[in-house]
């Protein structure tokens, strides 16, 4: 059995080696961390979370939870835009401020996605392009897309690969209602 004296040395020991590692705590990245692109964290310079917590300390980085601070939160944003250019503390704030606005958005202001007559319609409009035109650029039948802008009838995979490929976008954006 050890002694007291060993138990003793054995805790000072510890209590030392938590000293030395920050009491055992790891500490989190600073909210002014960033991303070099390479997936690793590099933390702001001095100078830079200076900056970054200048703005918290202004309107802190908080989740919105109304109207109004949505609003605050805007005009904080519009702020920002309209300086001729940011330091790069300013630009990670504005970044965390607006992922907190587009979360509020998401629930509170939530676009439903188009119908795809809406889509399709929208598309066509903007190539300035009758169904006439479509049929022969894609090949799909003229009652097919007669009916999908009716909306009688939703994309099959088929004319979701056509439209994807002739109006040059990603087949995801058809699949919204798929």
């Amino acid at each position: 059995m050890p002694s007291t004296t060993h138990k003793s040395g054995l805790r000072n020991a510890a209590a030392s080696r938590r000293r030395q590692k920050g009491n055992g705590v790891r500490k989190a990245k600073h909210p002014a961390a960033k991303s070099d692109g390479t997936g690793k964290v590099r933390t702001l310079t001095r100078n830079e979370r200076d900056d970054y917590m200048s703005f918290v300390r202004r309107f802190p980085l908080t989740s919105i939870r109304s109207e109004s601070e949505l609003l605050a939160a805007q005009e904080v944003i519009d702020e920002l835009l309209k300086a001729p250019r940011l330091k790069n503390g300013a630009i990670q704030y504005l970044d965390a401020l607006s992922d907190l606005v587009m979360a509020y958005e998401n629930i509170h202001h939530a676009i439903a996605a188009p119908s795809d007559a809406e889509l399709l319609q929208h598309l066509m409009d903007s190539r300035a392009i009758n169904q006439s035109a479509l049929h022969k650029a894609t090949g799909i039948a003229i009652s097919t897309i007669s009916e999908i802008l009716t909306g009688r009838r939703t994309f099959s995979k088929d004319v979701i690969a056509k439209l994807s490929r002739y109006f040059g976008v990603d087949k995801g954006l058809f699949a919204a209602n798929f």
